[in-house]
């Protein structure tokens, strides 16, 4: 599908489908799709200049800055793997196409200056991230989802499964899409409820819906089954973009249920025989430990683990709930945990055993809860000395948990040859053979290289079964036999294809590689041992490089990466921060309004600051907002402060630009851009005179005054040099919490802001030299019980 755009003014952008033959306009004002006369105008114009015309994939969305507004089409995608007919594109290319305002009252330069970080922040999002599309099949939904029940979608979604060169992004998939996996539904949003306007049908086709996933598919070569049969084998994983981020600075659950690095991975197996096609969807789903916990980095390499004094119970049956509402048929979850029993993670262990045993009596009462069982396996003590075929142990107990390895989806489609190309869908039928209605819920400390292993443990078990079903007469009496975790279906002449082997250890390692790349920055830990089967010392010594990228990425680059998360999922929206009067456009049901509305009780001192700020909250009730005091969590008096209080809610002083000149108008001088470090000057200026003291050191070393590194002078340098830096040293890791690289965007919960009082001046009266970061209160409760 091509779509064509060009710019009709510098506030005004036309695209066009010829396959529809209609245009899309977006000005400064919004969207519409160009109907009647105007469109005979706008397609004249299209016909006359066609040099000024580009093309373009689709659009992946419109996002409006401080001062701008930005349309970010596709420019380039590449194919990543095909299911049954279909391609799955990653997105490999994006172009900003910005869109002048009319006009942008009482702005500064610092808000242009900071678009252009918003925009970088977009970019990087963009370029470092597995988005991938399909537009014809939703990769939203899982198949049983898809297939399992009869409705216009599900129909829609079947005959799309046969279509080689599909039609455009039709409305039934946009609106079908699921929202926890459609990652640019927030740019989208202007779009989406246009094409939900009446004869705004077309509008689908020139959007591009996105999921952050893994999408692997392999073709098992012919000769090595049964002549009649052709088999593919293929990995799906989607990302939540709830509580979407990076892995030290989004952990545990929120209020909502939402936990970090939720990902849902299904194991798919398709066996096309004439005209029938089966398959077959085994699903197992990972995330962080649903209770409220924080690693907290401070330059250490092992952070500081802290539990929050906030009850757990709540957020984790929001969670478990939220699973049965998601997974329709779900009886029952299947909790795998893999952390450690003693040390570091001993207290976490603790509390989520604690919380389960709560959860698990609960269910007697509350039948929105689905059954829970709990397994528990130290990954770490009964796998040491490389001794990873003692996974094998994590499926003799979902078997003695009376966890089926016949509990996995299958479906057969009869009356079309999926695999041809350019066929009219007609006549499918579509048979369900089984349900899953059991999950398994896997996770360690991170949820990734542990829980890499131990899912593709499990997926290997079930395959096994799905093969075994299958009756291949290549391989009679195919059986399972667990001699190591990642062993071969054996029977008494046969093994398994090493084809197939190779293919499902390939395609595991790089689903873990792609869910850990998202979350932690670099390759998963341990892929050595699900891609080949084996654990050796070289493979420590590249999971000891990793581990060391992991720390300076978690500690110096994350905050720039989760900045990057809450611009494109909508967290934090520039269009709000702007310095203009117009109050009214705020959203108090947002929650950057509510970090907006809590600034009312920082510091009010000045009554015409408060005034100002009420009126202006007041203001956009009226306008149909409803009016909410609730702040971050929910709870306001959490982050409520007296007027003497040195805190202040992390991101508070910095989310909002246009409160920023109200509230603090001389109190700290500081810029109302939210990406100004407002330390104070010994921590801003300490790395500078390290890295200046580190050289000069070295400069005397090797390029020595008089050519001689002994004279006196020389001596005395590289003295005050050595005491410098090792001052330099210890006063930064003993103070790392300042010097970490935190996200500037949006709170992240267990981090606040503390004013630094200096001498007072006739500038400054209150003498405010800038604020360090602290552990928020709820926090260091829980720092008090693991000491």
């Amino acid at each position: 599908m091509s779509i064509y755009y060009t710019r009709y003014s510098e506030s005004v952008l036309l695209f066009k489908s010829f396959s529809s033959n209609s245009i899309l306009k977006i000005d400064a004002f919004g969207s519409s799709l160009v109907q009647n006369d105007a469109f005979d105008h706008y397609n004249y114009y299209f016909n006359t200049f066609r040099k000024n015309i580009g093309h373009c994939l689709g659009i992946v969305g419109v996002i409006n800055l401080a001062t701008s507004r930005y349309v970010i089409v596709a420019s380039g995608a590449s194919v990543q793997t095909k299911v049954l007919a279909n391609n799955v594109y990653k997105l490999s290319g994006c172009e900003f196409i910005p869109i002048k305002l009319e006009s942008v009252p009482f702005t500064k330069s610092s808000s242009s200056n900071d678009d252009r970080y918003y925009v970088n922040l977009l970019k990087y999002h963009l370029t470092n991230s597995n988005l991938l599309y399909c537009q014809s099949l939703d990769l939203s939904h899982n198949f049983q989802s898809l297939f399992s029940k009869e409705n216009e979608v599900t129909r829609t979604t079947i005959s799309n499964l046969s279509t080689f060169n599909p039609t455009p992004m039709n409305k039934d998939l946009i609106n079908s899409f699921d929202s926890d996996y459609f990652w640019n539904e927030y740019l989208l949003s202007e779009l989406i409820g246009l094409s939900n306007e009446r004869n705004s049908g077309p509008v689908c086709e020139f959007l591009i819906p996105l999921i952050y996933g893994f999408v692997e598919f392999t073709q098992v070569p012919s000769s090595n089954v049964h002549e009649s049969r052709q088999i593919w084998f293929g990995v799906i994983s989607r990302r939540n973009k709830y509580r979407a981020g990076t892995r030290y600075f989004k952990r545990g659950v929120d209020s909502q249920g939402n936990v970090a690095n939720f990902n849902e991975t299904e194991q798919i197996v398709l066996v096309k025989e004439d005209n029938k096609v089966s398959a077959f969807s085994f699903l197992q789903i990972r995330g962080s430990i649903p209770i409220h916990w924080a690693e907290i980095n401070n330059l250490k390499y092992k952070p500081i683990l802290s539990l929050s004094k906030n009850s757990n119970l709540n957020s984790s049956v929001l969670h478990f709930t939220s699973l049965k509402e998601k997974f329709s048929d779900l009886e029952k979850v299947y909790i795998v945990n893999l952390i450690n029993s003693k040390g570091h993670e001993l207290p976490i262990k603790n509390a989520f055993e604690s919380t389960v045993s709560e959860l698990i009596a609960l269910r007697n009462n509350d039948q929105n809860l689905p059954a829970i069982d709990y397994i528990y396996f130290d990954f770490h003590d009964q796998c040491k000395k490389f001794n990873y075929q003692n996974t094998n142990l994590v499926t003799e107990e979902l078997k003695n948990h009376r966890f089926s390895f016949n509990d996995y989806f299958s479906v057969e489609f009869t009356g079309q040859d999926f695999f041809k190309q350019n066929i009219v869908p007609h006549g499918i039928i579509v048979n369900v053979m089984s349900t899953q209605k059991n999950i398994v819920r896997t996770n360690c400390m991170d949820c990734l290289d542990r829980t890499n292993v131990v899912q593709s443990v499990i997926g290997k078990w079930i395959l096994t079964e799905q093969l075994n079903k299958l009756e291949f007469n290549y391989y009679p009496n195919i059986q399972y036999k667990m001699e190591s975790a990642l062993s071969d279906v054996e029977s008494s002449n046969h093994s398994m294809v090493p084809t197939f082997t190779s293919a499902f250890n390939n395609i595991w390692t790089n689903n873990g590689n792609y869910i850990s790349k998202a979350y932690s920055g670099t390759g998963a830990l341990k892929s050595e041992f699900t891609r080949t089967g084996k654990r050796t010392v070289d493979g420590a010594i590249r999971d000891l490089v990793n581990s060391i990228v992991r720390y300076f990425k978690n500690n110096f680059y994350d905050g720039y990466r989760q900045d990057s998360y809450d611009v494109f999922l909508g967290n934090f929206q520039p269009s709000l921060f702007n310095e203009t009067t117009d109050y009214k456009k705020y959203d108090t049901n947002s929650t950057t309004a509510n970090n907006f509305s809590s600034r009312m009780s920082i510091d009010k001192q000045n009554t015409n600051e408060e005034n100002i700020l009420t009126t202006a909250i007041d203001s956009s009730s009226k306008s149909g907002h409803k009016k909410t005091n609730s702040v971050f969590m929910g709870n306001p008096s959490r982050f409520s402060m007296s007027q003497n209080s040195n805190y202040t809610p992390f991101g508070s002083l910095t989310n909002f630009q246009s409160a920023h000149s109200l509230i603090y108008p001389s109190n700290i001088n500081m810029s109302s851009s939210p990406f100004y470090d407002c330390r104070p000057f010994k921590y801003q200026s300490m790395p500078y005179l390290l890295v200046s003291t580190t050289a000069l050191f070295f400069s005397v070393i090797f390029f020595p005054k008089d050519n001689s590194i002994t004279t006196s002078s020389n001596l005395i340098l590289l003295g005050a040099c050595f005491v410098i830096i090792n001052w330099s040293v210890l006063f930064i890791l003993g103070n790392g919490l300042q010097f970490v690289v935190w996200p500037k965007l949006c709170d992240i919960g267990f981090l606040r802001k503390r004013k630094v009082i200096g001498e007072a001046t006739d500038s400054d009266d209150d003498g405010v030299e800038g604020f360090e970061y602290v552990i928020a209160d709820e926090f260091t409760s829980g720092m008090a019980k693991l000491d």
